[in-house]
């Protein structure tokens, strides 16, 4: 009986330590793959989740890279531009978007819950690091255990057939939205109206690790904005704005934030009212591009610049 233990105590512990052999091993060929290698005139790049992928058509911005990813939170954002910035030594700018929904609570599952453990933190289980594993397996043990180990499979393939940022959709890229919804939402909400109150809970980690990608960029020597795309006029979710504004000058201070959200844009320019769709993404990315040639990052005043030339454009949009 004794010699059965024993012999079941050493095959256990081979079998951990030949799969820590197998982990460390698969990591460290990951992390000197170049995965997150960008061409080298792609200075400018554009980050966050849905509302940034669909709103920066990166082939009409001179120099830039859109990364963004729908529903990816700004902890996962974090792991990747870090990877991004330690990759490339010739970017110019980082634009991340900041809008209302990035400080919900709900964040919080956009992080640790089941769905994006095992939807997003697998793309990732080769480049974490401790703190930010902490947090998952903190929040949502069983799950980041299990993705650790069902990753081995999937880091072997990307070892045995690399993908590189630029062509791996997972990873973020600008989406061609065709989706066009706008008007049947408008008029459903005024056949049926819903009063909505106004969430005033913030997801304290997600607003942190807001605070690590400004930190991160700001040690690196590299310009850092936060930007909010488009908006429809009629979009509910501005009503925790002044929680929004207040995050910006307390817990995000001496963050440049440049503010698009009144762009003009028509209601067929909208996939929905949160997210432009690729009419509307053409006509803000030459905007866009416009501005970063006549100067934009050099104004001092860069939301009042940006005011003006939205302004400008004003009186040839008709809704």
């Amino acid at each position: 009986m004794k010699l059965f233990i024993r012999n079941l105590l050493f095959f256990t512990f081979a079998c951990v330590f030949c799969g820590l052999i197998i982990i460390l091993t698969e990591r460290l060929i990951m992390n000197h793959q170049g995965r997150f290698k960008v061409a080298k005139e792609q200075k400018y790049i554009f980050l966050g989740h849905s509302h940034a992928q669909m709103a920066y058509n990166d082939r009409l911005i001179d120099s830039s890279i859109n990364q963004a990813s729908s529903g990816e939170a700004y902890f996962y954002t974090y792991i990747k531009l870090n990877k991004m910035l330690e990759n490339n030594a010739d970017i110019k700018a980082v634009f991340v978007e900041y809008s209302n929904n990035n400080i919900l609570p709900e964040m919080n599952n956009w992080i640790w819950d089941d769905i994006h453990v095992f939807d997003r933190y697998k793309l990732y289980t080769a480049y974490i690091h401790l703190n930010e594993l902490k947090v998952l397996a903190a929040n949502n043990p069983k799950a980041t255990l299990l993705c650790n180990i069902k990753s081995i499979v999937n880091n072997i393939y990307y070892i045995l057939y690399p993908k590189n940022i630029r062509a791996d959709s997972m990873l973020g890229g600008y989406i061609y939205l065709i989706r066009d919804k706008t008007d049947s939402i408008l008029q459903a909400n005024v056949k049926n109206p819903v009063k909505s109150v106004p969430d005033t809970g913030i997801s304290v980690m997600n607003v942190n690790y807001l605070g690590k990608i400004i930190d991160v960029c700001r040690k690196k020597g590299i310009p850092v904005y936060l930007v909010r795309s488009p908006l429809h006029p009629k979009y509910p979710g501005l009503e925790n704005e002044m929680i929004f504004r207040k995050l910006l000058k307390e817990e995000l201070a001496g963050a440049e934030f440049m503010d698009f959200k009144d762009y003009p844009l028509m209601d067929s320019d909208y996939g929905d009212l949160e997210h432009v769709n690729y009419r509307g993404a053409r006509k803000y990315s030459l905007f866009f591009n416009r501005l970063l040639k006549e100067g934009l990052l050099d104004k001092k005043d860069k939301q009042k610049f940006i005011n003006e030339q939205m302004n400008a454009e004003q009186n040839g949009v008709k809704r």
